[in-house]
């Protein structure tokens, strides 16, 4: 289960309601638990929003997957203890590992796997295995030692508290089934107990084991709603599973090997577990935890600890033998590829953090050095093309798509449906100071206006008198121009939108052409029939691939299909004119909002049912310039006059704050990774930060003012991109954590 915005459609409140998400996309298995309990409707949408389109998680290429698991390098852990189990929170966007030795200091934690602190351990057991519960945001840890206190948790990885274990039994691995709301462990001794659990880490009930074999490792798989755990000992008899916990079945293992590791790969329907004895045959694989089949690893050394990765599709394993290659993965569990390790240190467990893009492992040997990560996947996300929400995939590869798992996994709509009141809290990092800094782009006037991310990583800006399209690249922090193209110039082009494959779409403004650019081979193409005059302003990725301009001065609404490379107007809806609208906004419902510049109507525009409706009030005379989509459903304007305005979709009601500098002060605003809003100050002498959180707005001082920057965009590393309009440099803004791609990419985010 997991919360999800609800609206009350006789009332209008919003409120947080418990969504049961069952094994399937369809949600079939929706139980009404209780009256907070949120209910999909019959065509799979909450609140008119589709679940299945929005929670979606990115997906990268196996070229872009391979790149990333190449490369591991060892991280300084102070203290030598025995880690023997890691795990990620994506709650608090932390990991934690326990060790079997060390003298109050056998926990440790970090928020990037680089820098680890140590945490005090609730008592000096041999801890083992230790994992997330985000329903009940709780870590749980089991131990080997102990005298009935084997188990201990904590609620932020800092603070642990002792608990009663069950029985006094080796217990070697602990899973939490989100669906059962249920931990279980399982023991390597005990006589029938060797599997014990509990509904919320602290009170434990020991169960009858299937078999009294030394268990090593316990997954649960949520769309099998099954557990599966795997022995070290036993004859063909290594596998045991339960629906529920409480009742176990033997099952028949492909070899007796001493099986240490088990995971669930949900994208492949598939198990897979991994051995630490074996002649060619460490791995085996199982649709259903019941038939498994013996596969071939990538070689003979000790295996002890297999994940994956939804987003990379891809298995890690790690071994505690070995001479460089205690690494290897596979994209589907058959074919095992060995990698290079950090250092042949007896490394024995590993978890994935898809908040970061980073695989972390622990050791339980090595100098200084028992921790080793992968390099962020950010950093190479390479030639990708991007899956817009609920658009079809393309053929080309490699790509990133927001497809996949079951909405309890999804870390993109966890993270979409926490409310301005919890910003602080989950996917919210702690917020951040930030500071400025500039990159020199030479002279110009009204250069650029607005800007995008390209697959690649790169910023793009797009050419409104600039003759040349602007290229910057965040990993040298260099700017450039593409060759060999000219651009019209003349306010031709005002924002612009990325397609799923990868191709961008200049929106024409003054120009009589739309802008066709492909940033793999920097080929520029155009579509005739834009009507020009300051048109439109800004642009949107509609969820059926359609890209959506908004009316600026234009009195129809523009409609680019890259896939016919066709151009329309939307017939029956005349739009106000007169620079009535500057920017737009996506919804999560498909719906998109029409920013009120001149205009003294909000925009509302379905694409569905080509339906054009308005909501009265606004101040007209240059008011906004631009919106960004908060996490609760509301909508924010970008101040270019006196006041700041939060629109509220649900209710069609909309407040203001009053106070803002006026004069075109900021033009576009950013989505940034701690919760708050940023305005990219053009006018402005300042940086605008809004917190919608507590309505608080403040300004970070020493911008160059007269029309500088015009947008902003969000990079992967957590840095915020000034669009150059007359300012003669790049603006960056840095100091925030690194944020989810989604909120990079997701066509709902940080539009012009």
């Amino acid at each position: 289960m997991s919360d999800a915005l609800y609206v009350d459609t006789d009332t209008g409140e919003i409120a947080i309601r418990r969504l049961n998400v069952g094994a399937n996309k369809q949600y079939a298995s929706y139980i009404s638990y209780a009256s907070n309990v949120l209910p999909p409707s019959a065509d799979g949408l909450i609140n008119g929003v589709s679940i299945t389109a929005l929670n979606k998680r990115t997906r990268a290429s196996g070229a872009s997957a391979a790149e990333c698991v190449m490369s591991w390098t060892t991280r300084t852990n102070f203290v030598q203890n025995r880690w023997s189990s890691v795990c990620w929170a994506p709650e608090l966007s932390l990991f934690a590992t326990v060790a079997d030795t060390g003298t109050g200091d056998r926990v440790m934690t970090s928020q990037d796997g680089i820098t680890w602190t140590i945490r005090t351990s609730a008592a000096n057991n041999s801890w083992r295995s230790v994992c997330w519960a985000p329903e009940l945001s709780l870590f749980v840890a089991v131990a080997v030692s102990g005298d009935g206190n084997r188990v201990m948790t904590s609620p932020d990885g800092i603070t642990w508290t002792a608990r009663t274990s069950a029985a006094d039994n080796n217990w070697r691995s602990v899973c939490w089934a989100s669906e059962l709301s249920l931990f279980v462990a399982v023991s390597e001794i005990g006589v029938g107990n060797r599997v014990m659990t509990s509904s919320d880490g602290i009170t434990w009930t020991a169960r009858t084991s299937a078999s009294d074999n030394d268990w090593w490792s316990v997954c649960w798989a949520s769309e099998l709603s099954l557990f599966v755990a795997v022995a070290d000992t036993g004859a063909g008899n290594r596998v045991m599973t339960s629906p529920n916990g409480m009742t176990w079945t033997s099952r028949t293992s492909a070899t007796d090997n001493n099986w240490h590791g088990v995971c669930w790969a949900p994208e492949l329907s598939l198990f897979v577990a991994v051995a630490a004895s074996g002649t060619g045959n460490r791995v085996m694989t199982s649709p259903d935890g019941i038939t498994w089949t013996a596969r071939t690893s990538a070689a003979d050394n000790n295996w002890q600890s297999v994940c994956w990765a939804s987003e990379l599709s891809l298995f890690v394993a790690v071994a505690s033998t070995g001479t460089g290659n205690r690494v290897m993965t596979s994209p589907d569990g058959v074919i095992w590829t060995a990698r290079t390790s950090a250092a042949d240190n007896q490394w024995l467990s590993v978890c994935w953090a898809p908040e970061l893009f980073i695989f972390s492992a622990v050791a339980i040997t090595g100098a200084n050095n028992r921790v080793m990560t992968t390099q962020p996947f950010a950093k190479t996300f390479g030639n990708v093309d991007i899956i817009g929400h609920n658009l079809s995939p393309v053929s080309s590869a490699p790509h990133v798509r927001f497809n996949g798992s079951t909405a309890n996994q999804n870390v993109f709509l966890r993270w979409l449906q926490r409310t301005t009141a919890t910003l602080a809290g989950s996917w919210w990092q702690t917020p951040a100071t930030p500071s400025y800094s500039t990159v020199a782009r030479g002279s110009g006037a009204g250069l650029y206006e607005g800007g995008v991310i390209l697959p690649d990583g790169r910023a793009l800006f797009f050419p409104y008198n600039a003759t040349t399209i602007g290229i910057f690249n965040p990993t040298t922090n260099a700017y450039s121009t593409v060759p060999n193209v000219t651009m019209p110039g003349v306010g031709a082009y005002v924002g612009g939108v990325l397609l799923p494959d990868g191709r961008v779409v200049f929106v024409p403004c003054n120009s009589t052409t739309i802008g066709i650019f492909n940033p793999v081979t920097n080929a520029y193409s155009t579509i005739a029939g834009a009507p020009g005059g300051a048109a439109y302003v800004g642009g949107v990725l509609l969820p059926d691939g359609r890209v959506l301009f908004i009316p600026h001065n234009a009195t129809a609404i523009g409609i680019f299909n890259p896939a016919t490379s066709g151009f329309s107007t939307v017939s029956g809806a005349i739009m106000p004119g007169g620079g009535a609208y500057f920017g737009g906004v996506l919804l999560p419902d498909g719906r998109v909002i029409f920013v009120p510049f001149n205009a003294t109507i909000i925009g509302i525009f379905n694409p569905a049912t080509n339906t054009y409706s308005t909501i009265a009030g606004m101040p007209g005379g240059a008011a906004y310039r631009g919106g960004v989509l908060l996490p609760d459903g509301r909508i924010v304007f970008v101040p270019c006059g006196t006041t700041i305005c939060i629109f509220n979709p649900a209710t069609n009601a909309y407040s203001t704050i009053s106070g803002m500098p006026g004069s075109t002060a900021y033009e576009g605003g950013v989505l940034l990774p701690d919760g708050r809003i940023l305005f990219v100050p053009n006018n402005g002498l300042t940086i605008g930060i809004f917190n919608p959180a507590t309505s608080a707005y403040s300004t970070i001082a020493g911008m160059p003012g007269s029309s500088a920057y015009a947008g902003g965009i969000l990079i992967p590393d957590g840095r915020v991109i000034f669009v150059p309009y007359s300012a003669t440099t790049i603006g960056v803004l840095s100091g925030f954590s690194r944020p989810p791609p989604e909120l990079c990419y997701h066509p709902c985010f940080n539009k012009l």
